[in-house]
């Protein structure tokens, strides 16, 4: 999350990972330090965007495979499309759905095996502005659940950051 992100940062995560002695690295290092350092920086716009981008090419690709078959245009299967989503799907569900939702149609919902095409971008326009008021990117949590929260000695409530925590479980 955009909060989980700053708090990183303001701790200096990014420091400390870009400071790592030679001796730290290993096969495939670089790779995994771009990917933390890239959800570290990334917002919900920028993600949005990255997502409506991947979605794109991922209909284009499909489109290729499926370029053999008359009459189908650049529509493909639903099924196809989710199981080539999958990751964008599991990186973040609520910005993938929005992204998804902005970029493509669903033809012939009822159908057995519907299909999605994209959306062309003068309709884009007029669903984004639909959408973002009735898809909102949830903000970071900021209230407190039942699970951060911790009797302290005196009986009342505190909350407890997951810091503290591991600073506590250290000592």
């Amino acid at each position: 999350t955009p909060a989980a992100s700053s708090d990183c940062i303001r701790r200096g995560i990014v420091e400390a990972i870009l400071t790592l002695s030679p001796k730290s690295k290993f096969t495939g290092s670089s790779g995994l330090v771009t990917l933390i350092l890239r959800r570290l920086l990334e917002d919900e716009p920028t993600l949005l965007t990255a997502m409506e981008t991947e979605i794109r090419t991922t209909i284009a690709k499909l489109a290729k495979k499926e370029q053999g078959k008359v009459g189908q245009g650049d529509a493909v299967p639903l099924g196809a499309f989710i199981e080539a989503a999958t990751p964008l799907l599991c990186r973040d569900t609520p910005a993938f759905l929005k992204a998804m939702s902005l970029t493509l149609k669903v033809e012939d919902p009822q159908a057995s095996d519907p299909r999605v095409s994209l959306v062309p971008v003068e309709e884009r326009a007029k669903k984004a502005a639909a959408i973002n008021t009735e898809l909102p990117l949830p903000a970071a949590d900021t209230t407190p659940s039942k699970a951060k929260l911790r009797r302290s000695t005196s009986g009342s409530r505190r909350r407890s950051s997951g810091a503290n925590r591991l600073r506590n479980s250290s000592k």
